[in-house]
């Protein structure tokens, strides 16, 4: 971990609220003034993947990477170990999605929300069949009111 990542996340340990039902996004992002070999068949940039709480709008920790060194999913899982966090919800999207990361997620005892799209033909018909042959435990509905 970079020097300047460790400081950061000494930092958010002791400053940011870290409480249960929080629902944390791990994400990861290219620094765009990082990109070595753009015209190459094997790019390399910097990323910086972070967990972000979105009730707070804080960031509880991140973790900085090469890609050409590193996968962003076995930075996610190290993200979550470092954390130590418990009876959280994460958020993830399909870059971040692997076995390994819901299985750390699930040992950690927290739970998890992924982002599942169309152009993952198999999966989200395997979800829509199942979703769909279901009732739902728990409904939702949302309200908004305005002050005249």
């Amino acid at each position: 971990m970079s020097k300047n990542a460790k400081v950061f996340n000494d930092w958010a340990s002791q400053m940011t609220s870290r409480q249960n039902g929080q629902w944390i996004a791990l994400d990861g992002k290219s620094l765009k003034n990082t990109v070595s070999d753009c015209h190459g068949k094997q790019q390399n940039f910097v990323m910086m993947v972070s967990a972000f709480s979105h009730q707070r709008a804080e960031i509880l920790g991140l973790k900085v990477m090469e890609n050409k060194n590193q996968s962003e999913i076995n930075v996610v899982r190290e993200l979550i170990e470092l954390l130590d966090l418990s009876g959280v919800i994460f958020t993830l999207g399909r870059f971040t999605l692997s076995k390994k990361t819901i299985s750390a997620i699930i040992e950690s005892s927290n739970d998890y929300l992924v982002v599942v799209k169309k152009n993952q033909k198999t999966l989200y018909q395997q979800i829509n069949s199942h979703t769909n042959s279901i009732s739902p435990t728990l409904e939702f509905q949302q309200t908004e009111t305005t002050l005249r």
